[in-house]
């Protein structure tokens, strides 16, 4: 089963309750994310599953269950693409 995990080797900056600050200190790319985008990377702290930010999100906001779930697998995409969070396989 797959887990998501934030990467480590970036700067987080919290500009303030609304806005975050991704540095990739490697490339010296800089990445804007928003108050929910922020929620949804704080829940990446520790290896995640999909269903497991799925369900934590749906307790955080109201919403149609199948839309957080496509809007959240896009997200995911592109923070795998910019190397902001890592995969892994979880064999248990």
């Amino acid at each position: 089963m797959k887990k998501y995990v934030k990467n480590n080797k970036m700067d987080y900056i919290a500009l303030d309750e609304e806005e975050t600050v991704i540095h990739d200190t490697e490339s010296g790319s800089i990445h804007y994310i928003d108050q929910i985008s922020t929620i949804i990377l704080q829940q990446m702290e520790t290896p995640i599953t999909f269903d497991a930010l799925i369900t934590a999100l749906l307790e955080l906001f109201e919403g149609d269950e199948n839309e957080i779930r496509n809007d959240t697998a896009e997200f995911l995409q592109e923070l795998l693409q910019k190397n902001i969070i890592l995969e892994s396989e979880d064999n248990e």
